[in-house]
């Protein structure tokens, strides 16, 4: 099999890229472990981080930017081993030789093999496996989960996803053998907002506003700042919705439109009154029953649909997100649809002895319409 080149290429870091020590430190103490997992929604920085990390500490590194045509055991492992060889060319040979001689090698012969060539690098590897959501194959997963375990002292193994890979990661980080970065620690600080604002040449107050909407979240400080240009007026309210309009469609692209059509349902109806709760999702019909808006729930979580738990069974979307689904309820449902979900939510906040709610409730419904 021929690898395509630029898969196995490190990417470079962008011009506006904002040094951030503190990650850099968790992972340099990653590399004590057998696994660094670095997983955030889209847009949160995880490729540039594991970049520029690479760069900064110039490690021997192998990299692969996986997609949806890795997701078969064979292809994956054949691009793991091209990225190990752009270290080592000559490594790797008896499992190069196993998937080239083999139609559909066993996953314990894999494991094995790969394992036992590992061991024998002639130095030590930090290998990146990066966009691995786009592989869902449990086999591939199976291998790489049994894979950690038998990785020598020389090989780090280092993921970027968007969601958890079907991994023991309780086990490994049980053991001491895992370093998580997640969403968490990938939102920008308020420094690293200053820091990113003042590279772009952007410190007034007015675009300190805009950038506190993207909740420090990378693409969509980038997004909403870069619509401007260098000589834009910071109070035109046209590059105000010229930054959100980006980051709408960054959201829509990337997140949005990969949902099923239940999920896309589901998501349109909880974001008409903010906070939610399964219990209100249902009142909202945007589920069968309770349970369901349970699973929902726990999906968007689990999916990282930008939902943030506030605690006691309650959740929040992003409020770029939030904004995105508002716009798309517009052109989905319509006004008196609105208007009813609206008279259900305020009526089960009544219900449950939250007045305050319905005020706010009331108060959404009004610039919604």
């Amino acid at each position: 099999m021929l690898p395509i080149q630029t898969k196995l290429i490190v990417p470079r870091v962008t011009p506006d890229f904002v040094p951030r020590p503190r990650l850099d430190s968790r992972l340099d103490a990653g590399l004590g472990c057998k696994l660094t997992l670095v997983s955030a929604p889209p847009g949160f920085g995880k490729t540039t981080l594991l970049s520029s990390w690479l760069e900064s500490r110039r490690l021997p590194a192998a990299w692969v930017t996986l997609d949806s045509s890795d997701d078969d055991l064979t292809i994956f492992f054949w691009y793991l081993i091209a990225a190990v060889r752009t270290v080592y060319p000559d490594s790797c040979k008896i499992s190069s030789d196993m998937l080239e001689s083999t139609s559909g090698p066993t996953i314990d012969v894999v494991v094995a093999t790969l394992a036992n060539d590992l061991a024998t690098l002639p130095g030590e590897i930090v290998l990146v496996l990066d966009d691995l959501h786009c592989v869902v194959n449990l086999a591939v997963h199976e291998v790489l989960d049994r894979l950690v375990g038998y990785l020598p002292p020389s090989v780090h193994l280092m993921l970027g996803t968007r969601t958890d890979p079907a991994l023991s990661l309780a086990s490994l980080g049980a053991h001491g053998h895992l370093v998580e970065v997640r969403e968490r620690d990938l939102t920008f600080t308020a420094d690293e907002v200053k820091a990113f604002l003042s590279k772009a040449g952007k410190t007034d107050e007015v675009f300190c506003t805009r950038a506190s909407r993207a909740e420090g979240w990378a693409a969509g400080l980038r997004l909403v700042t870069l619509a401007d240009g260098p000589d834009s007026d910071p109070l035109d309210e046209g590059s105000h919705l010229r930054g959100d309009f980006h980051a709408l469609a960054y959201l829509a692209g990337e997140v949005l439109r990969k949902q099923p059509p239940e999920v896309q349902e589901f998501l349109l109806k909880a974001a008409i009154v903010g906070n939610f709760s399964a219990e209100l999702c249902y009142t909202l019909e945007a589920a069968p029953d309770v349970a369901a808006c349970e699973a929902l729930i726990e999906r968007t979580e689990r999916d990282r649909l930008f939902v943030t738990p506030l605690g006691r069974g309650w959740f929040r979307f992003h409020q770029l997100f939030q904004k995105l689904l508002h716009e798309r309820a517009l052109h989905t449902l319509t006004v008196t649809q609105v208007a009813e979900l609206h008279r259900r939510a305020a009526n089960w906040h009544e219900r449950a002895g939250m007045i305050h709610k319905r005020s706010d409730t009331r108060s959404r419904l009004e610039t919604f319409l």
